[in-house]
Formats: C-alpha cells, structure tokens, sequence
C-alpha cells in the first residue's frame, strides 16, 4: 500500500497541468515586459503560478502557510505547510547547450537538511537558451530526489567533488522522465555510496601526499582504532606528531 500523501497526490496530478502554465506564463512575460524583467525573475513567474494553485482547490492551503524564500540562497524557493507537515519546492534552471549542474543540496548533510525536515520535496527545472533572446524550451517537475543524478563508478548519487554538493542528472534524463533512482529507499542508498566514495577518496589522497614517517603515524593511530584503544587524546598527540612541513603539496582536484 502506498504511503504518499495528500500534498503529493494532489500536486503530483496536477504536474502536466502546472507545466503548461508556467511555459504559458513565461512567453507572455518574455514578449511583453522582455528579458530582465522575466527572466532573471524566473522563480518569481513560477511561484506566481504555484501560489494560485495552492490556495485553491483540492488542496485549499491558506497563504499563511505558505512561505516565500527572501534570498536566493535560502532553500526552498516555496516552503508549504500542510496537514501539520512540510513539504518543499524549489526551483532551477540550466541553459539547452550544457547539462545542468545546479546545486541540489550537501550530499553530507542531506538526510538531516532535506530528508528528515520535509515530506517531500519537488524540483521544477528551466531549461532556457539564448542571452540574447530568451526562450523557455521546456519546464520539468518531479520530486527533488529524481532529478539528482547518478554515477556509475561508485553506484552512488552525482556530486560535485571539491565541495560534495549533489548534482542533477542530463538533460536527455529529463527529457526521457527517466530517473536512476526508483523511489526514496533506493536514493537513500545512493547517497550513502557516494558518501563513502568521498570519505575514500579524501583519505587516499591524503595518505598518498605523506612521507613516509607520517604514514607510519597514521598506521599508528588505525591501529589503536582497530584496537579499541583509540581517544580524542590520542588523536590530539597524533596530529602534533605529523610532521606537516615534509608533506608533499596537495593533489589537484
């Protein structure tokens, strides 16, 4: 038996209907007010369009209860508390002649930030072309999680690897509605993989920047891991003991 919810059946009916819209809301904005004042407002054409279907039928949601983003970098562009829960939606964009590479959220904090603090989570991308002239070519919405994309090396979620913020998926993924991700449970385990894969990867790198001194106190020190005799105070004596200045410069991304 499914355990989707209200919000979610409802908003998730309604998703060709609200694409339509919005693809309709941006060409009479673009040809009537231009690019600065449509585009570079995107999110606020979007929620404009979101708004009036929240507030009215099925889901009826007071505007109270629905809570605009003052800032760019505050996350989701719409917050929206319904049945006592919250439920978030956010809106990206990438330009047609590269794939998208907008941030997702921390992969390392992703459970706590996203997972746990909302019942569900819906990601409505633009896919624009042309500086010049612009041109809505196509609006996507699904639930956050289908839009992040996959690598294969490590079967985990698609990070970016300097900072560990997740990444979206293709723009022929969107096009297709193909998702690597079957549902929830299995996203879960994605993050997890890459998670692990970037813990692996900061740990080789700097295991294979060290002399050989260093190294023997690192093999130390996991060795009182694996023996249970490993401390905070141990840990402290051994970063005193690392001699940092015959390490080797640090590899490049």
């Amino acid at each position: 038996m499914s355990n989707i919810s209200e919000f979610s059946i409802h908003f998730e009916a309604a998703i060709e209907d609200l694409k339509q819209k919005i693809l309709g809301t941006f060409s009479n904005r673009v040809s009537q007010f231009g690019f600065r004042s449509a585009w570079e407002h995107y999110e606020e054409v979007i929620i404009e369009v979101l708004t009036e279907f929240l507030t009215n039928v099925p889901l009826n949601i007071s505007e109270k209860n629905i809570k605009k983003t003052t800032s760019k970098s505050v996350y989701p562009d719409l917050k929206i508390r319904f049945n006592g829960k919250d439920y978030a939606i956010d809106v990206k964009s990438g330009e047609a002649g590269r794939n998208p590479w907008y941030d997702i959220g921390r992969l390392d904090t992703y459970e706590e930030s996203h997972l746990e603090k909302y019942a569900g989570e819906y990601c409505i991308t633009v896919k624009w072309k042309n500086h010049g002239d612009p041109k809505v070519l196509a609006i996507f919405i699904e639930p956050t999680y289908k839009s992040v994309g996959y690598r294969a090396t490590y079967n985990g979620v698609l990070y970016r690897p300097y900072d560990g913020k997740l990444r979206p998926k293709s723009w022929s993924e969107f096009e297709t509605n193909y998702s690597y991700w079957k549902d929830l449970e299995h996203f879960k385990i994605g993050l997890k993989a890459a998670k692990l894969h970037r813990q692996i990867r900061f740990i080789y790198q700097w295991y294979q920047n060290m002399d050989t001194v260093n190294r023997e106190q690192v093999k130390k020190i996991l060795a009182s891991v694996d023996s249970d005799k490993f401390s905070l105070e141990s840990a402290n004596e051994f970063l005193k003991s690392l001699d940092l200045i015959t390490d080797k410069e640090d590899l490049e991304q």
